[in-house]
């Protein structure tokens, strides 16, 4: 199982929003609205990251996540869901 990454954030949010580089070290504690991440782009990012981690988070709860936050959930229930789904 593959854990989410702050570069791997970053190209999806970049194939999302087309801006490079928009979660950087000093970032990871600040909200994707603070970030310039619009709720268009916040939807597009939350069905990558379902899409490609089997991960659903949804929009309210995360316009409020942090990148360090969102990445954390993503990790933890990436992790959850693939040992549900190999019977453990």
């Amino acid at each position: 199982m593959r854990n989410l990454t702050i570069e791997q954030l970053n190209q999806i949010i970049y194939e999302c929003m087309g801006e490079s580089n928009v979660v950087r070290e000093d970032g990871v504690d600040s909200t994707f609205p603070d970030l310039g991440c619009d709720s268009l782009a916040i939807l597009q990012v939350e069905a990558r990251l379902s899409q490609d981690f089997g991960v659903h988070i949804p929009e309210l709860m995360f316009q409020k996540m942090t990148p360090r936050e969102a990445i954390a959930y993503v990790n933890q229930n990436a992790a959850a869901h693939g040992a549900a789904q190999q019977g453990v």
